[in-house]
Formats: structure tokens, sequence, C-alpha cells
């Protein structure tokens, strides 16, 4: 009896074991991807799909400006499908200002090169019907898409790209 429990358990731990073993192989070996990214923020944000590409693409764009083409690209290549949504920014060409805030940065923004790309992703936002504060939530919701072994260098690479627009929008 004695020897059947101990078979037994040590046939639990290597079943354990190995269960483990290939869960957590296959966790590592699932890429990154933009559509994963995209279904993450629809369902974390509350978002459409519209909203969640076009939010994406307005802090990507931005990512981009502030960032050299090589730093860039590796976060294109850790997360495929990413240059497909970047022109998913919405038109903000005939979007009145929503406020005296923003009346303020547009005037700041014909001096600051930086704060008129900050407030064009404010008033991205605000035309997909999204308010400036869900920007913080899609960049904290990108970085923890990103917190992975492969996506580690692209989330440290977004956040020196987000910098001042998360300093920014959270003051």
């Amino acid at each position: 009896m004695m020897r059947k429990n101990i078979a037994l358990l040590c046939s639990l731990i290597l079943l354990a074991y190995f269960s483990s073993v290939a869960e957590a192989t296959t966790t590592a070996q699932t890429p990154l991807s933009t559509q994963d990214l995209l279904a993450t923020m629809t369902t974390s944000l509350g978002v459409t799909n519209e909203q969640a590409e076009g939010g994406v693409a307005s802090i990507m764009n931005y990512v981009k400006d502030n960032l050299s083409t090589s730093d860039f690209s590796q976060i294109g290549n850790a997360l495929p499908g990413l240059s497909g949504i970047m022109d998913s920014v919405p038109d903000i060409s005939n979007l009145a200002s929503a406020d005296k805030l923003s009346e303020l940065m547009e005037q700041m923004g014909s001096y600051s090169d930086s704060l008129k790309a900050i407030n064009e992703v404010k008033k991205q936002f605000e035309a997909m019907g999204l308010s400036s504060d869900m920007i913080s939530r899609f960049v904290d919701q990108i970085q923890n898409y990103l917190n992975t072994p492969q996506g580690a260098e692209a989330k440290k690479l977004l956040m020196q790209g987000v910098g001042k627009l998360i300093n920014l929008n959270a003051g």
C-alpha cells in the first residue's frame, strides 16, 4: 500500500512538473502581435476596435517622432502588424479646440514642437470620443503588453519615446 502511494505521488509530481514546463514553453513562445494588443485594449479599456487602433496609432506616431528610425523599427519588429495600423490616426484638421486648455496648448504649440505634438495626440483622442486621461491608460496597456522577454527592449524604447507625453498629460 505504501509503495502504491509513493508511486502515485511520484507520478503526480512528474505530471505537474511536465505540465508546468509545457505551459512555460508555450507562454514563452507566444509571439507578440498588434492584433493581440488591440484585443487586450478593447477588453481592458472598454473601447471599440477602431478606438484601440486609433489610440495605439496616435501614441506610436508620437513615439516614432521622438525616436530614431532604427529604435522605432525595434518596436515595429516586436509588434508585427504595427505598420498596418499606423494610418489609423484620426483626422483632426477640422477639429476645433474643445476647451480653454486646448486653446492655450494650441497657442503654445506655435512656439514648441513638443507641445504641438502633445496637443495633437490629445485632440486625436478627443476626435475618437476618448478623454485625454485615456492616453496614459493606453500607454500603460501597451507597456504591460510588452512586459515579456521578447518585448523588453521595445518597452524600454516605448517609454523613451513617450516620456514627455505622459509627464505633461499626468500633470
